[in-house]
C-alpha cells in the first residue's frame, strides 16, 4: 500500500509538472500570438508606407517624363532654329559677297566714268 502511495505521490508531483508545463506553454503561446499580431500590424503599416512612397515615386517619374518630354521637344525646336538661321546667315553671306562684287564692279565703271568726265 505504501509503494502504491508512493506511486501515486509520483504520479501526482509528475501531473503538477506537466500542468506547469502546460500552463507555461499556454503563456508562451499566447505571448507569441500577441507577437505575431503586433508584427502584422507592424507589415501592414510598412506595406502600407511603401506603397504611398512608390505612388509618389510614379508620380515624380511621371512628372520628370513630361518634364524630359518637353525640354527634348524645346531642343528640337531649338536645333531647327539654329539650322534655320544658319541657312538663313549663308544665303546672306552669298548675297553679301554677290552685292559686294557688283559693288565693286559698279565703283570701277564709276571711277572709269570720273576719270573720263573730270580728266578732260
Amino acid at each position: 500500500m505504501e509503494k502504491l502511495q508512493q506511486q501515486l505521490n509520483e504520479q501526482q508531483t509528475q501531473v503538477n509538472q506537466k500542468n506547469t508545463s502546460y500552463e507555461s506553454l499556454e503563456k508562451q503561446s499566447a505571448q507569441q500570438q500577441t507577437q505575431i499580431e503586433s508584427l502584422e500590424q507592424q507589415l501592414h503599416q510598412q506595406e502600407s508606407q511603401v506603397n504611398q512612397q512608390l505612388e509618389q515615386l510614379q508620380q515624380q517619374l511621371a512628372g520628370k517624363q513630361a518634364q524630359i518630354a518637353s525640354q527634348a521637344e524645346k531642343y528640337a525646336n531649338l536645333e531647327k532654329e539654329r539650322l534655320e538661321q544658319k541657312s538663313a546667315i549663308a544665303k546672306l553671306e552669298t548675297k553679301i559677297s554677290e552685292l559686294q562684287r557688283s559693288a565693286t564692279l559698279g565703283e570701277a565703271q564709276l571711277n572709269k566714268w570720273r576719270y573720263r568726265t573730270f580728266a578732260r
